[in-house]
């Protein structure tokens, strides 16, 4: 006797397909139970989603409400520090004073010039209540002749960067190096 797949059946007339499968009734119940599973699956997916872009979102507003609310931070004496002796390379030098009430965890510099822009973040921040200096490098080989300065007081919110913008101080670099 020779074995065939479970839908064909050998007998006195030969080799037949069996007609007999599962009845109407099961194989609705089956689709509607399938269909019930995928749906359960991406209602847990799509809900795991949602409280991950809300539990963002509200972070990223706290965020801006502190920086608005809470940073306070003054700029001052912005002069050209240092040349290093490398053509083009300059370190821009800056006072910082904290006089809001939350600490800014960093600075974020931006340069532009006559070819580009470039940004450097600062390598400390500024507790409340605190003033400092502050020394940005910059290669003007890559902005061309400095133009302008924005610093930007950035906080840290639960691990999350909220940068201040409504609280960033343009200084005018033309001619300064």
């Amino acid at each position: 006797m020779i074995k065939l797949p479970a839908l064909m059946v050998q007998d006195k007339r030969g080799i037949h397909y069996n007609k007999k499968g599962i009845s109407p009734l099961i194989a609705t119940i089956l689709l509607v139970a399938f269909v019930i599973v995928i749906a359960i699956l991406i209602w847990f997916w799509w809900n795991n989603v949602i409280r991950e872009q809300a539990q963002k979102i509200g972070q990223e507003s706290t965020g801006q409400w502190i920086c608005a609310n809470d940073v306070e931070a003054e700029i001052s004496n912005p002069s050209c520090a240092d040349v290093t002796g490398e053509d083009g390379n300059y370190t821009i030098r800056f006072e910082a004073d904290n006089y809001g009430s939350y600490g800014i965890d960093y600075f974020k510099a931006r340069f532009d010039g006559n070819d580009g822009s470039m940004v450097v973040n600062t390598v400390k921040g500024l507790a409340q209540g605190q003033i400092s200096s502050f020394d940005v490098k910059v290669d003007t080989k890559e902005t061309g002749d400095l133009k302008t300065l924005e610093i930007i007081p950035v906080i840290k919110v639960n691990n999350i960067d909220s940068f201040c913008n409504e609280k960033s101080v343009n200084v005018v670099l033309t001619g300064m190096c």
